[in-house]
């Protein structure tokens, strides 16, 4: 047994319907820690095997984050093993789950990320499961914008982040980035200290602690940042930027009412909206997914395990849609699947992924409890 204390609250057998073919449903519910529950059920007729995470967003011992592979842009890890590495007391990872789609070859996520306020990479056009200061989850289109601002008030537009920097372009990059900024010497950059915590949506201070005047390649400094600016941009940080300013920057993502972001993942494509399953692509396959209820209150992490007929054959986008909406679900989102597919609860992989063994994948979202050892909070069978 873990170090939180596992309940088992009740085990059912329920007959409903899906895709006009009548299944038995066999599911156990444990409570894992103070507001998280994992919902293992199976489906024989099908047959199917999913397991849910169930998180009561509203419980003040629980919080969500994503982590990068080895928190740097370009690399891999399992969902298991980056659970592990970030568990520690008073931050006891209970749960995780994979993430975005990714380059296999570098690592590197398709669409944003962003990890408890550090953006790791920009959104590019798809759906983006982002979660606020006030845990509040949105699933959303999302751009990016930013602004750096000297203590004069005047501004250069942030161009990106940990990319490559291009003629007239101010450029942040921080430590998951690499040891460097892997820029050429036409160009200034500076290097800062954090003095208020990184988020997305809201004002950050930092602290210039060196600059580099027709230089590149900077070092990037653990948790500090650079700011490389080319031309145009180059010129701002040379004629407005000294050693020892207090500098403000802006980033942010739009299609969230100016909350403030603390962490998000990519995934493609919606598929459920307003209580409703939307997008199909009518091929059965491993699946990961996040949703939540109409109240907010509730978030859910599901995993359906596939391409094994002895266990579970996958599910395609509509039947993983319609099996949210039937548990609540309002609005939903796909994330990375395939032999991706992986449900971590307390460290261990409760799915069967269909690679044989858990597959290293970009990034992941995890389920933190800042709970005392074995308190079980706000009980309740729901």
């Amino acid at each position: 047994m873990s170090t939180t204390k596992r309940i088992n609250l009740f085990v059912f057998a329920a007959m409903v319907i899906f895709s006009n073919v009548r299944a038995t449903e066999i599911s156990t519910v444990t409570l894992v820690g103070p507001g998280v529950w994992h919902t293992h059920t199976r489906i024989p007729e099908v047959p199917w095997d999913m397991h849910i995470m169930t998180i009561d967003l509203q419980n003040p011992y629980i919080t969500l984050e994503s982590s990068k592979g080895e928190d740097q842009l370009f690399a891999r890890e399992g969902t298991s093993v980056a659970a592990a590495r970030k568990s520690h007391p008073g931050h006891r990872v209970i749960g995780a789950v994979n993430g975005d789609f990714y380059n296999v070859e570098t690592g590197e996520p398709i669409n944003a990320q962003i990890v408890n306020g550090h953006i790791i990479h920009r959104p590019t056009g798809r759906p983006t499961f982002a979660v606020s200061r006030d845990s509040i989850p949105f699933i959303e289109y999302m751009s990016m914008s930013g602004v750096l601002v000297d203590d004069s008030g005047t501004g250069n537009a942030i161009h990106g982040v940990n990319q490559s920097r291009n003629s007239d372009q101010l450029v942040m990059f921080n430590d998951f980035y690499g040891a460097t900024t892997a820029t050429n010497e036409f160009g200034t950059e500076v290097v800062c200290t954090l003095v208020s915590e990184p988020v997305v949506n809201d004002t950050v201070r930092v602290v210039v602690t060196a600059k580099y005047a027709d230089a590149g390649n900077a070092q990037i400094p653990d948790d500090e940042l650079v700011f490389s600016g080319h031309g145009a941009s180059a010129a701002f940080l040379n004629d407005h930027v000294a050693i020892g300013d207090t500098l403000r920057y802006l980033m942010r993502f739009s299609g969230v009412n100016e909350s403030v972001l603390v962490n998000a993942i990519g995934g493609n494509p919606m598929i459920v909206q307003n209580g409703a399953p939307v997008n199909d692509d009518g091929i059965r396959h491993p699946r990961t997914s996040v949703g939540w209820d109409e109240s907010g209150r509730y978030l859910y992490f599901f995993v359906v395990d596939g391409r094994q007929p002895s266990l579970s054959l996958g599910v395609t986008l509509g039947e993983l849609g319609q099996l949210m909406a039937e548990r609540g679900v309002w609005r939903g989102l796909n994330l990375d699947g395939g032999g991706s597919s992986t449900f971590v609860i307390q460290g261990q992989i409760k799915n069967t992924p269909s690679d044989g063994g858990e597959r290293r994948v970009s990034n992941h979202m995890l389920v933190v409890s800042s709970a005392p050892i074995g308190a079980l909070d706000s009980l309740a069978f729901i």
